[in-house]
C-alpha cells in the first residue's frame, strides 16, 4: 500500500432497503443506473422506515457500485448474535492514526484517553507506536493492540453496533474489560503498560510456534522440556501454540518436522504463557488494577471460556494465571456456540489483522468473521488511509445489511 491519498477516489456508501426481496432487487437495479446520484443517503421504498431487506454498496466509482448492487445477494441466514473479538499480541500493524482520528470522532476520543494513560504510565507516545507498526518490545506491541482494538470497538458501539458477547484472546481480555464496561479505559491502559514493562524485564524473550497439532501431541511434546516449553494457546482441534526458550523451541521444531506437522514461528516480542513468565508472575499480580463492574454483555474468559465476573477478575492471583496458563480460545468459542443456541454468529475482530478468523470459522462454521478495519478484497496501489477507511466502511455496511443497527452514521466517514 502506498502512503498518500493524493488523487484517490475515496470510498462511498449507498444503502438500500425494502420490505420485500423483490422490491429490494428492483431498487438495486434502479440505483445501479447511476449509483452516486443517491450520494450517502438511504434509499427505501417507504422513506419513513427501514425495510427488512437491505443492500449496502461501498465503492470508489459508479461502475464498481453498480456491480455490487447487481450481484446476487450473499446469503447469511438471519444472524441474531453479534460478537466482538479481541486478539492478543501479534495483531499489531502500522495504522494511519491522523486520518482515522480525523474521520472517526469516537475512535479519536478513546484513543486520546489511552494515549494520555500510556504517557503517564510508561512515558511513550501511543500515536507514534501505532504509526510505526509492529513493536520490538512488549510495551509497544501490547499498548498498540490494546488501544487500537478498544478505541475502534467504541466507535462501532457509537454507531449502534452493540455486541451480544465478547471473545478475547490472551492480551485481548484487557480490551474486552474496557469495552464491556467492566473497567475504565484509562486505568486499564495504565495496567497494560505497567504489565508490559514487567514483561520487558525478562532477559530471554523466547519463541512462540504455531503448530497444526492435536492438543495431546503438543502437551506430550511440551512435557519433554517442561522447564523450558509449554502449550501457550489452544485455538482449535488442530491449532495450538507452543512457547518457551529458543533452544526448546528448536527441539520442538525438529520433533514437529519428524512428525510431518506444519508449523511456523510467530512474530511476537516475547514467549507468552511460557515457563519464562513464571519469573514475573508475582510482580504482575501485585500491580495496581482497575476497579471493576459487571460487564454489559458476556465476556468469555481467555483462560477457561467461562463468563467473566468482577469478583473473578479482581483476584490478584488471576492476573498471574492469565500470564502462565494457556489461552483457551477454543473454550471461549465453545461458550459462544452454546450461547448462540443455533443462531448465526457474526464476529468482528478488532485488530489491524485478522488473526483469530481461522479458529473462529473452524469452530463456528456457520459464522461470519469480519475484520473491523480489513477490506473484503485487497486493492493494489491504494494508500494505507484508503484501505483502512474502506475496510471500516465495508464492515459497518455488512453489519447494517444484516440488521444489527438501524442507524447509518458510519457513512459520514
Amino acid at each position: 500500500m502506498t502512503e498518500t491519498t493524493s488523487g484517490e477516489a475515496q470510498p462511498r456508501a449507498l444503502l438500500i432497503s425494502a420490505q420485500s426481496a423483490d422490491k429490494l432487487a428492483e431498487l438495486c437495479r434502479e440505483a445501479a443506473r447511476s449509483p452516486f446520484r443517491y450520494g450517502l443517503r438511504r434509499q427505501t421504498d417507504a422513506r419513513e422506515t427501514l425495510g427488512k431487506y437491505r443492500r449496502a454498496a461501498v465503492a470508489s466509482g459508479e461502475a464498481e457500485a453498480a456491480e455490487i448492487l447487481l450481484a446476487p445477494p450473499e446469503t447469511h441466514g438471519a444472524p441474531k448474535k453479534l460478537a466482538f473479538a479481541f486478539p492478543g499480541q501479534g495483531a499489531a500493524g502500522a495504522v494511519p492514526v491522523a486520518e482515522l482520528r480525523r474521520i472517526l470522532p469516537t475512535f479519536s476520543k478513546y484513543l486520546g484517553i489511552a494515549e494520555k494513560a500510556a504517557e503517564r504510565a510508561a512515558g511513550v507516545s501511543l500515536s507514534r507506536i501505532l504509526e510505526k507498526g509492529r513493536g520490538v518490545s512488549a510495551l509497544e506491541e501490547h499498548i498498540s493492540v490494546f488501544a487500537y482494538g478498544a478505541a475502534l470497538a467504541f466507535q462501532y458501539i457509537g454507531w449502534g453496533f452493540r455486541p451480544d458477547f465478547i471473545l478475547p484472546h490472551s492480551l485481548g481480555e484487557y480490551a474486552a474489560l474496557a469495552v464491556s464496561g467492566m473497567a475504565e479505559l484509562a486505568e486499564t491502559a495504565q495496567f497494560v503498560c505497567r504489565r508490559a514493562l514487567v514483561i520487558d524485564s525478562i532477559k530471554e524473550r523466547g519463541v512462540m510456534l504455531h503448530a497444526e497439532a492435536a492438543l495431546d501431541f503438543a502437551e506430550e511434546l511440551a512435557s519433554r522440556h517442561a522447564a523450558e516449553l509449554s502449550v501457550a494457546a489452544v485455538n482449535g482441534a488442530r491449532s495450538v501454540v507452543l512457547s518457551g526458550t529458543a533452544e526448546a523451541a528448536r527441539r520442538a521444531e525438529r520433533a514437529l518436522d519428524a512428525a510431518k506437522i506444519p508449523h511456523r514461528r510467530l512474530r511476537v516480542p516475547y514467549a507468552a504463557h511460557s515457563p519464562l513468565a513464571s519469573q514475573i508472575a508475582e510482580k504482575i499480580a501485585a500491580l495496581p488494577f482497575p476497579a471493576l463492574n459487571e460487564p454489559s454483555c458476556p465476556v468469555f474468559s481467555s483462560i477457561d471460556g467461562n463468563p467473566l465476573t468482577a469478583a473473578e477478575v479482581s483476584r490478584p492471583p488471576r492476573r498471574a494465571e492469565q500470564c502462565l496458563r494457556p489461552a483457551r480460545f477454543d473454550k471461549a468459542l465453545a461458550s459462544a456456540r452454546n450461547l448462540a443456541q443455533g443462531a448465526q454468529i457474526t464476529a468482528v475482530e478488532f485488530g489491524v489483522h485478522r488473526t483469530l478468523a481461522g479458529a473462529g470459522l473452524a469452530a463456528l462454521p456457520q459464522s461470519r468473521w469480519l475484520g473491523a478495519s480489513s477490506m473484503k478484497n485487497y486493492v493494489a496501489g491504494k494508500s494505507r488511509e484508503y484501505c483502512f477507511k474502506r475496510g471500516i466502511m465495508e464492515t459497518a455496511a455488512a453489519l447494517w445489511e444484516e440488521g444489527f443497527a438501524n442507524g447509518a452514521e458510519w457513512t459520514k466517514i
